[in-house]
């Protein structure tokens, strides 16, 4: 330590706030896509270009609720971010028969195909379910 400096303890009131956080610290790490040797099959927070097939696996995945929601928010995430770009908008069709567009256009695509990534697959089906009239959006 330099010469002339005093070293500042923490006040009480912080030590036990750190007491307090440190369960909730634990708890944050024990996610399953920190742990190097999860399901590489389920989805996690760092897939990136998420495959066709990998979405479709996970959003019909009947026996795993958590990999259907996890595989409804990306959907969600998409459709969001590509209305009114590639696709006309939510005022055209409500989500539910845009799931079931999606659906039936994930169904139709040959195996290699699925292997592209999801999001371009569902942008593909939503515009073409609900293509944007030249000049107008959602």
């Amino acid at each position: 330590m330099e010469e002339g400096k005093e070293m500042k303890l923490l006040p009480l009131c912080t030590l036990g706030l750190l007491t307090v956080l440190t369960p909730f610290t634990v708890v944050q790490a024990a996610d399953d896509s920190a742990n190097l040797l999860r399901d590489p099959n389920q989805l996690s927070r760092n897939d990136v270009r998420l495959s066709g097939e990998k979405f479709l696996k996970a959003w019909l995945a009947q026996d795993n609720t958590q990999q259907q929601l996890k595989a409804n928010m990306y959907l969600l995430g998409v459709m969001d971010a590509t209305e009114g770009k590639a696709w006309c908008g939510y005022q055209q069709a409500l989500p539910g028969s845009l799931r079931e567009s999606v659906y039936s256009y994930f169904k139709k695509l040959p195996d290699e195909r699925k292997k592209q990534p999801a999001a371009m697959l569902i942008t593909e089906a939503l515009a073409k379910e609900l293509p944007c009239q030249k000049g107008a959006t959602s």
